[in-house]
């Protein structure tokens, strides 16, 4: 029997800093691996995992961020995405961090 190392569960894959405000990370298809945010606010706040090349369609996951908190999320399978891959900031003060392909 062969045994997998854990680094070799990990998939290959890009990351996109989104600061504070809607960001394109990839347009066309593509896939979500994991996502971390962090929320410097004094209150909770959002934001959104669109499949969408503008504005705020597309809704695939809306996450809410506690205040001054953060959250990390793996996805095991990947969320696919047909259009693009949109983050839809809804608050500033909110930095996510995408590992996609």
């Amino acid at each position: 029997m062969q045994i997998k190392k854990a680094y070799e569960e990990v998939p290959v894959c890009d990351t996109a800093f989104v600061d504070g405000a809607a960001t394109q990370v990839k347009t066309g298809a593509g896939v979500v691996h994991w996502i971390t945010a962090t929320n410097s606010n004094a209150a909770s706040q959002q934001f959104e995992l669109n499949d969408a090349t503008s504005a705020h369609g597309g809704d695939i996951m809306i996450f809410d961020v506690p205040l001054g908190g953060n959250i990390h999320c793996v996805f095991n399978p990947a969320i696919p995405f047909a259009t693009g891959i949109r983050i839809g900031v809804c608050h500033a003060n909110i930095n996510v961090l995408v590992g996609y392909a």
